[in-house]
């Protein structure tokens, strides 16, 4: 906030501090899950929430990543880790080895964060389908790392 004058923490713009807008995202989704459920038992205590927001950090906002990296569907995702594969030899998407690629680490990020909660949740309604999990998997992408 006090390099850029506003909380808004895109990929683009937090090169200087790796991992924040991953982080960040974390809380949003948490907040997210606590205005829905009755019994809410996640990490984001109220005490949190009204520190990010007493730091002008917007938990309601959904996450900033550019229209660049937006745009692309489920299977040119996956055809940019297949291409991705071919290139590197594996499915270890980083932010340092995907540049070729904007968004695909975020993009993955997002698989492995849903495929631990559906792991855990009794009644799983989000968007890593059995099918999605099972195409991720086959190309070699570990949704557990």
């Amino acid at each position: 906030k006090a390099k850029n004058g506003h909380c808004s923490v895109t990929l683009v713009n937090s090169d200087e501090f790796p991992g924040l807008f991953l982080y960040l995202g974390k809380y949003r989704s948490e907040w997210r899950q606590k205005r829905k459920a009755e019994n809410y038992n996640g990490f984001l205590t109220n005490a949190k929430a009204e520190e990010l927001t007493a730091l002008g950090f917007c938990l309601s906002e959904t996450r900033s990543i550019s229209n660049e990296k937006r745009k692309y569907t489920w299977s040119e995702r996956i055809e940019q880790l297949k291409s991705f594969k071919a290139k590197n030899g594996h499915c270890n998407v980083t932010l340092v080895n995907s540049d070729e690629f904007p968004g695909l680490f975020t993009y993955l990020g997002k698989y492995r964060w849903e495929w631990r909660r559906k792991r855990k949740a009794e009644n799983y309604n989000g968007f890593l389908t059995d099918a999605k999990e099972e195409e991720l998997t086959a190309l070699g992408f570990c949704l557990s790392e």
